[in-house]
C-alpha cells in the first residue's frame, strides 16, 4: 500500500486526526495535544507500517497480538513498529515544560 499525505487507508487524515484527537484527550493520554502543524510533520514521518501499527493501536485500541493478525505481521514487528513510531514523534514533538 502506498501510502498518501491526505488519507490513511482510504480515510481522510482529517478524520484521522480527529480521532487521534479525542484519543489524545482522553484521561490516559495526560491532557497532551498537539498543534496540528506538529501532527502533520509527525504523520509524514511515519512509514505506512507505523501509520497502520499506531492507528490500529492508539486509535482503535487493539492490543499488540490483534494488530499483529490484522496486519499478518508478528507481535514482536508490531511491538517494533510502535517502539520506532514513538522515536520519531520524540523526535518531532516540541519538549513540555
Amino acid at each position: 500500500m502506498v501510502a498518501r499525505k491526505d488519507s490513511f487507508g482510504g480515510v481522510p487524515i482529517a478524520q484521522v486526526r480527529a480521532a487521534l484527537a479525542v484519543t489524545r484527550l482522553h484521561p490516559d493520554a495526560g491532557g497532551v495535544v498537539w498543534p496540528v502543524a506538529v501532527w502533520d510533520r509527525l504523520w509524514v514521518r511515519l512509514t505506512p507500517t507505523q501509520q497502520h501499527v499506531v492507528y490500529l493501536r492508539f486509535v482503535v485500541g487493539l492490543t499488540s497480538t490483534a494488530a499483529a493478525e490484522q496486519l499478518g505481521l508478528s507481535r514482536g514487528s508490531v511491538d517494533g513498529a510502535v517502539a520506532r513510531a514513538l522515536e520519531r514523534i520524540r523526535d518531532v514533538v516540541p519538549a513540555s515544560n
